[in-house]
């Protein structure tokens, strides 16, 4: 649900996380991190992951699937999208570009995509059924070399341990490795998996040694890819992603699973709890405190993070509030409305009902640190459902209230 002030030229969502698979995940910095997936949800925190603030990756009027996203820092990000459209941003996803456009083509999707600078990258994918493709730029995507048809199967994750040296993996068990920056792709010697898997997923843990995660295995090289050995694991299921916190710590997730290693991939054990996943996990990542973050259906994040108080990093004012449930709810005629503000901010806090019109504007000032109570009181509204709109450093938190007479 969404509200515009002027007729359409702009909107601003109320619901404040929308719906959708979480594919791909990226945190620069301790604090700021983002989430991304299906049908262009793009989802940013500014406080270490406490709160989250929800919106779409748009370029012109297309918001498509994004596959993989990645944050070179707190401004610049790159998404590989369906339809092979590669998308940049300079100002933390505010604003998006595309550096290789869309197509009509269901057929063509770009999978992955690695950054080593702000100039140097590359993204892979399919540019049809069956046609693999290698992008490479040095120029942050005005101009691109292209490769293409090398494994003649869709190409799905790329990383890069440094400039030279990296690692592509897709379907049916297909691998390719570079040691002079992608100038040239080489087949490795795979050694241990029975039959053509899909491979989803790679990750660098140190310049040499690497996991691949896919249909029911996991494989490791210790030669930046050019030989992979078979790691025995009792996953039954398709994984997804694979992330490093160290040399020797990692998780992998997947359908209904998640695992984690402590002696470099050699051996993991199972860590998915049935209270507190529900489904398939899509992607996983690492922040740089080396906190685990997953990302699942309906916008689902998880992590291992733990918070303790409110956390400070070179001056960043963080931006989390919280906003609580009116009480009572339902109400009639009056309900309180409580809130939280960690610095203080200039803050609104208002009324719209489920058309998302304006009812009614509690709080427009600026307020000090602290906790606030607000009281909201009608008589002439009818029954039904309404919103509550809390606004403050740019970060917006919504939710539902009852009004039954």
């Amino acid at each position: 649900m969404a509200h515009s002030p002027d007729y359409g030229d702009t909107w601003e969502l109320l619901t404040p996380i929308p719906g959708g698979t979480v594919y791909s995940m990226s945190f620069p910095t301790s604090l700021i991190g983002y989430a991304a997936g299906f049908d262009g949800i793009f989802l940013k925190t500014v406080d270490g992951g406490q709160t989250w603030k929800g919106g779409y990756l748009t370029v012109g009027l297309n918001t498509l699937n994004i596959q993989t996203i990645q944050f070179l820092d707190e401004n610049n990000g790159f998404a590989a999208c369906s339809y092979q459209m590669v998308a940049k941003t300079t100002d933390g996803g505010n604003h998006w570009t595309a550096i290789i456009p869309d197509t009509n083509s269901a057929t063509v999707t770009s999978y992955g995509v690695c950054f080593l600078t702000p100039n140097y990258g590359f993204v892979v994918g399919k540019v049809g059924s069956g046609v693999d493709v290698i992008y490479k730029t040095v120029d942050g995507g005005a101009t691109w070399i292209k490769k293409q048809n090398i494994t003649s199967k869709d190409l799905r994750a790329v990383d890069f341990a440094d400039l030279n040296h990296g690692i592509i993996v897709g379907y049916s068990l297909k691998a390719l490795y570079t040691t002079d920056g992608g100038d040239t792709w080489n087949t490795p010697t795979i050694s241990g998996v029975s039959g053509t898997p899909n491979v989803m997923a790679v990750k660098f843990m140190n310049a040499t040694d690497a996991i691949a995660v896919g249909v029911n295995f996991m494989m490791k090289t210790t030669d930046a890819g050019a030989t992979w050995n078979f790691l025995p694991s009792n996953s039954a299921n398709q994984l997804n992603g694979v992330a490093f916190a160290n040399e020797t710590t990692g998780f992998a997730v997947g359908a209904k699973e998640a695992w984690k290693t402590d002696d470099a991939g050699n051996t993991w054990s199972t860590i998915y709890d049935t209270n507190v996943f529900d489904g398939t996990l899509y992607s996983a990542v690492v922040d740089p405190e080396g906190n685990a973050w997953f990302g699942g259906a309906s916008s689902g994040i998880f992590t291992n993070r733990v918070w303790v108080g409110v956390e400070k990093q070179k001056g960043t004012s963080l931006h989390n509030f919280s906003l609580q449930q009116n009480y009572p709810n339902p109400f009639n005629p009056s309900t309180t409305i409580n809130y939280f503000l960690p610095s203080g901010s200039f803050v609104s806090l208002e009324i719209y009902d489920v058309l998302g019109n304006h009812i009614s504007t509690l709080v427009n000032e600026f307020q000090a640190a602290g906790n606030y109570a607000k009281t909201f009181s009608s008589t002439e509204l009818s029954n039904g459902i309404y919103f509550y709109r809390l606004k403050a450093n740019g970060v917006l938190q919504t939710k539902k209230m009852l009004l039954l007479k």
